[in-house]
């Protein structure tokens, strides 16, 4: 019993680190768009700077808001059988790929919270 508990802390380890290694290169993905976009903005005078940065990110969260919107109807679809790959365009098939790689992400989070605390409570009860 002490062997798999040790192996379920050691998978539990190696999963937090793999967690933080792709949060971490994800992460500077975000921070190098972020820059670029930075970077566009430099080129506004500064009195007009804060107010476009303040347009841009809501703008930039509406849109990204509303596509995700539009891929989540997009995946009941298809579940449903309602529409088809090969109706898709191939923006839509990688949006929708994306999503299937974020809610796999989430549910392998959420999976391994719930073997950490079955762990835990294991070994309260010994």
């Amino acid at each position: 019993m002490k062997n798999q508990n040790e192996l379920l802390e050691i998978k539990n380890l190696f999963l937090k680190v793999k967690t933080w290694l792709y949060n971490a290169f994800h992460k500077s993905q975000i921070s190098q768009i972020k820059t670029e976009n930075i970077e566009s903005v430099n080129t506004v005078s500064n009195e007009q700077k804060d107010d476009n940065n303040q347009n841009n990110f809501c703008e930039s969260y509406i849109e990204k808001n509303e596509r995700r919107q539009y891929l989540l109807n997009l995946q009941r679809k298809y579940k449903n059988k309602e529409i088809l790959e090969e109706n898709m365009n191939d923006e839509d098939r990688l949006g929708l790929e994306h999503l299937y790689d974020e809610q796999n992400i989430a549910l392998k989070r959420r999976i391994k919270e719930l073997d950490s605390k079955i762990a835990k409570s294991k070994k309260m009860s010994f």
